[in-house]
């Protein structure tokens, strides 16, 4: 653990770095977009998740950058690499028995955008 306050941490798996923290709202959370990839954890609404995830999907360094996770739907939005985020995720599954998946418009977003392909024909 490199730096702990309420609502946030930064940790560090080896040399990779990461942040985790609790948001109210996600005003201007493109701003914490940066190399060190950043997880926020709030509640979204429908609207919230369809807005959101056209961005990411059409932002790479948004996407690439920050995770938005919503923990009410088991939802997420982003896709940066973080051994942090993944040890994140194995301990909600095993301690909780959940497992969070990436939020239908956002998939569908990097699908319209060639970004990614379910290899169906």
């Amino acid at each position: 653990m490199l730096e702990e306050a309420p609502g946030l941490l930064v940790a560090r798996w080896r040399r990779e770095t990461s942040r985790l923290e609790l948001r109210a709202g996600l005003v201007a959370c493109e701003r914490l977009a940066s190399a060190d990839p950043t997880m926020l954890l709030a509640d979204l609404d429908q609207a919230d998740v369809d807005a959101l995830a056209g961005r990411f999907a059409a932002e790479p360094a948004l996407r690439t950058g920050l995770a938005i996770y919503d923990l009410g739907r088991l939802e997420k939005i982003g896709a940066p690499r973080s051994s942090v985020f993944v040890y994140f995720e194995w301990f909600l599954r095993d301690a909780y028995g959940v497992k969070l998946l990436t939020s239908a418009a956002f998939t569908q977003g990097l699908i319209a955008r060639g970004v990614i392909s379910l290899g169906f024909g």
